[in-house]
């Protein structure tokens, strides 16, 4: 008795192929082996005997196998009917020009993208403190060129280089005049 209710069931589902996408040819497949077994087990509607069905394993597995599918295409049918439904109703809500975004989620992204903001620029300030106490970078509240410092000695050397080079070049020049 469940069993042919169920047949039926999975037989009334060519009905709903319309929502499906691409499962017509899966669903006649499906109504074709149901008619072989019902066929083969004498199970039409006009069968009242209640006597014992011999059937393999393998073929046990296969109607079992089928009553699930059929089962998780109507609840994929029924999922996917909802998905259209929300979507219209969202286009619907743009053509009227209706917010979409809820409010409470709309304050969280702003949340998020603010502490996102003043966390970077919180640790950009440690960063720089950081090298500064390692002495990696100059501290900016004292000044960057001390005459003792090791930047200061080596831009003072570099000039005097430049200075005896110039000076080395004009004397080269005279000798090659006399």
């Amino acid at each position: 008795a469940w069993y042919q209710r169920r047949v039926r069931g999975l037989l009334c589902i060519k009905s709903m192929s319309k929502h499906l996408y691409g499962l017509t040819e899966e669903l006649k497949k499906i109504r074709g082996f149901m008619a072989e077994t019902l066929a083969k087990y004498r199970l039409d509607e006009t069968s009242d005997k209640k006597e014992e069905i011999k059937m393999s394993l393998e073929e046990a597995i296969k109607i079992i196998q089928v009553h699930e599918r059929a089962r998780q295409g109507c609840l994929r049918a029924k999922f996917m009917r909802e998905i259209r439904a929300q979507e219209e109703r969202e286009k619907m809500l743009s053509l009227q020009g209706a917010s979409t975004m809820d409010p409470d989620v709309a304050s969280t992204i702003i949340q998020k993208v603010w502490k996102g903001y003043s966390q970077r620029n919180k640790t950009l300030k440690l960063r720089e403190e950081e090298l500064i106490f390692i002495g990696m970078q100059p501290n900016s509240d004292t000044p960057t060129h001390h005459k003792d410092s090791p930047v200061s000695k080596v831009s003072k050397r570099e000039e005097e280089r430049v200075l005896i080079q110039a000076q080395h070049e004009r004397e080269y020049q005279d000798a090659l005049v006399n």
